[in-house]
């Protein structure tokens, strides 16, 4: 999931809002994630993430929007893209990934409600 690696700053984000996302490799064959909205520079969310193996089966774990973490299982995965899920999680219970044409397109979804994220990769 080397294609992850970067930083990455939203495209379709509110006008008066910056998204962003940076990904690196971890020690043991983890991937960390940080992502973060801006509005009027100050921070208005944050996460963490960490795509990780736990018994044999890729994991991605969100931190830092719930008292504790929240993992979704990967359901579908290929050489530039993936989707986890999670049906327990209130939103989203669906989390996708994929690198098309050197943007990185991401979406949540559960039930009716779909967001979509489409980041363009910076030099940061």
């Amino acid at each position: 999931m080397d294609w992850l690696l970067g930083s990455w700053e939203r495209l379709n984000s509110s006008a008066d809002q910056q998204t962003f996302e940076h990904w690196q490799k971890g020690p043991n064959n983890t991937y960390l994630g940080f992502g973060y909205t801006l509005q009027n520079q100050d921070t208005v969310f944050k996460e963490n993430m960490k795509l990780l193996q736990i018994e044999k089966q890729w994991k991605l774990e969100v931190t830092g929007v719930h008292e504790q973490a929240v993992y979704f299982t990967f359901t579908k995965q290929s050489i530039d893209g993936f989707t986890c899920e999670n049906p327990a999680n209130e939103f989203p219970k669906i989390i996708s990934y994929k690198l098309k044409e050197g943007k990185l397109m991401a979406e949540i979804s559960g039930g009716a409600d779909k967001i979509d994220f489409n980041f363009k990769k910076i030099n940061k």
